[in-house]
């Protein structure tokens, strides 16, 4: 079989594959790819060349306030929706009274915000990481105050010395180490009972 008398397709895949095949040195030589054939300029026009714009042209701007309403629209989780929410009883209201109301500071510089519910009495909002939960206060038996997620996401514990809010489906920790201002009391007091 001659080298002459194979024809190629103009396609990427198949001049690659001949150029393995047979060496690109072979198929320059072979087929005269490195200058182009006289009858093949004659039929096909060059290009025109370029003419030269004695205005030039003014880049397109996109209106900014589009561009920043869709920023605003995405900074800005929508409402979740409401969950319906049992009345508290009796053993709630009294639990919802011995919850430690307003800002805690937690490790590493994170702070969580406790405010009593203004939808349902009984129940308390706990605000933490641009979110904010629900709660459900119960008084355990040991004595820490449990704070449940009427949603079932978070659970925040309050003992004697600090408060932590944890993640209720894998168990782990949101943030430790919080402490209300009454927290900070109540550790350095057994700090002096301790010495």
């Amino acid at each position: 079989m001659m080298l002459s008398a194979l024809t190629f397709r103009a396609s990427s895949v198949t001049l690659s594959r001949a150029m393995s095949l047979f060496g690109g040195a072979a198929l320059v030589t072979a087929f005269g790819l490195a200058a182009p054939d006289p009858a093949l300029a004659q039929a096909t026009p060059a290009p025109a060349p370029a003419k030269e714009a004695s205005v030039a042209k003014k880049p397109v701007v996109k209106s900014s306030t589009a561009a920043s309403k869709k920023k605003a629209a995405a900074a800005v989780p929508p409402p979740e929706p409401e969950v319906m929410v049992a009345a508290a009883d009796e053993l709630q209201l009294a639990a919802a009274k011995e919850v430690l109301l307003g800002e805690s500071g937690c490790e590493f510089n994170q702070k969580i915000q406790v405010d009593p519910s203004t939808v349902h009495p009984g129940y308390v909002d706990v605000s933490f990481n641009k979110k904010k939960y629900t709660m459900k206060p119960v008084m355990s038996p040991t004595g820490a105050l449990r704070l449940e997620d009427v949603r079932s996401e978070a659970l925040m514990i309050q003992i004697a010395s600090k408060s932590m809010v944890m993640n209720q489906k894998t168990g782990q920790r949101l943030v430790d180490n919080c402490v209300h201002p009454h927290q900070s009391t109540v550790a350095a007091d057994s700090q002096v009972l301790m010495k």
